[in-house]
């Protein structure tokens, strides 16, 4: 079993508050999860094991909470939130699943815990609060309902999971071809920071992102002549990126590289 511990901070990057809230499961997942405070407007909302942690910390200052999907490290204290007042805004397709929350992984339980339902306000191209406007961008590659919110005026670029980082894995609901898309729409973007539900701030968003879809690409043009020899995605996966580890049993193939290998292979099979 990984060692694991609890992990809240928060602290002012480039004028924003970062709240930082998870399990931190060593060696194993990006388990822990930001949100981000402009003035009383919160995007995102932390996984729902650290829910009053963060309602504590916020107070009763929050008057709309803005979320990037329905994914449960993101969720968490929404329906806390509401609760208190707030208005929720969630992209239209996390609606359904933000009501009534689908059944999760034991993993998942473990690691964010199980979010409570919302009733949210669908997006319908800006969010406007008292604090900033934010254009939206249909992200689905991450999942189906996913999307990342833009701040023209300040160059802010909250990503919610269209941006991850370089990795060698993927998460079952993930699309690559849907990723790469998305990644070329974040590029387009005329952002001076990238604000991550996991991982790194980044003052370069326009490198950064293009790191991730040169990585990609180069993962794509490796395995082309593997698949064009008839070889099986588990030789391929071994080929290309070794053994599993642990992040696949842990998850219950939830992530793994296998996943990414898949895609991978997809992306090539559909390539006329």
């Amino acid at each position: 079993m990984p060692g694991w511990f609890n992990l809240f901070r928060a602290r002012s990057v480039h004028g924003v508050e970062q709240i930082t809230a998870g399990k931190r499961v060593l060696g194993i997942l990006p388990t822990v999860a930001h949100c981000y405070r402009v003035g009383s407007t919160l995007i995102d909302a932390g996984p729902p094991n650290h829910a009053n942690r963060v309602l504590d910390h916020l107070g009763n200052g929050i008057e709309h909470v803005v979320l990037t999907h329905h994914h449960e490290d993101h969720v968490g204290a929404a329906h806390l939130l509401e609760h208190e007042g707030a208005t929720v805004h969630a992209p239209k397709a996390s609606l359904p699943d933000l009501q009534h929350p689908p059944e999760l992984l034991a993993y998942q339980k473990r690691v964010w815990g199980r979010p409570r339902p919302v009733e949210a306000k669908p997006i319908d191209g800006k969010v406007s609060t008292p604090d900033l406007t934010l254009e939206t961008m249909e992200t689905p590659g991450h999942g189906r309902d996913h999307a990342a919110f833009f701040e023209p005026e300040r160059g802010w670029l909250f990503s919610g999971d269209a941006y991850l980082g370089e990795r060698d894995i993927l998460r079952s609901c993930e699309d690559l071809g849907l990723l790469l898309e998305d990644l070329g729409t974040l590029a387009s973007l005329d952002a001076e920071v990238l604000f991550p539900g996991h991982g790194s701030v980044r003052d370069d968003p326009k490198s950064a992102i293009e790191h991730l879809q040169r990585h990609y690409e180069e993962l794509r043009d490796r395995a082309e002549p593997l698949v064009s020899s008839g070889v099986d995605p588990g030789e391929i996966r071994s080929r290309l990126l070794g053994r599993e580890g642990i992040i696949r049993y842990y998850t219950q193939g939830d992530f793994s590289k296998q996943n990414l290998v898949e895609e991978l292979v997809g992306l090539l099979d559909a390539d006329p």
